[in-house]
């Protein structure tokens, strides 16, 4: 049995991180991101562009 993480929350950042400039999440990404989630864990993504940018990648 896993032992309960006492990570909470895990905070990414977009730009040039967990994606390339005008470029979509690579699918990999999005599997280890949906691990995470899926362990209890919450996602939050952050940018320095507008909130309609970052709300395309959080739909992925």
């Amino acid at each position: 049995m896993m032992k309960h993480s006492m990570i909470k929350l895990i905070v990414f950042d977009i730009d040039n991180t967990l994606a390339f400039p005008n470029q979509p999440i690579d699918e990999d990404i999005i599997r280890q991101l949906k691990l995470i989630e899926s362990q209890g864990i919450k996602i939050a993504l952050i940018s320095g562009k507008p909130a309609s940018y970052i709300s395309g990648f959080a739909r992925q």
